[in-house]
């Protein structure tokens, strides 16, 4: 019982979402955020993003931790530099 109650939190650990704080050098508006909105589609383990247009910055959360680097090149295609803060 006990080896299957570590299985358990160890594989919860391994499926939890991941949240990404980045910031998008030149996210100027509520038109590029939307255009960044749409890469959520694209990319299926993206559960939610939100955005600061003041500070550039995007909050990103996903379930597959490898797909970081999928979004980051998405972004970099539309145009807009982005950068992970943490």
């Amino acid at each position: 019982m006990k080896k299957l109650l570590l299985l358990t939190i160890g594989l919860s650990f391994l499926l939890a979402d991941q949240i990404y704080e980045l910031n998008v050098e030149n996210m100027s508006c509520g038109g590029c955020a939307k255009n960044i909105q749409k890469l959520s589609n694209t990319v299926a383990t993206v559960v939610d993003m939100s955005f600061d247009i003041d500070t550039k910055d995007l909050n990103l959360t996903i379930k597959d931790e490898d797909d970081i680097q999928k979004v980051l090149e998405l972004i970099k295609e539309k145009g807009y530099k982005a950068k992970l803060k943490n």
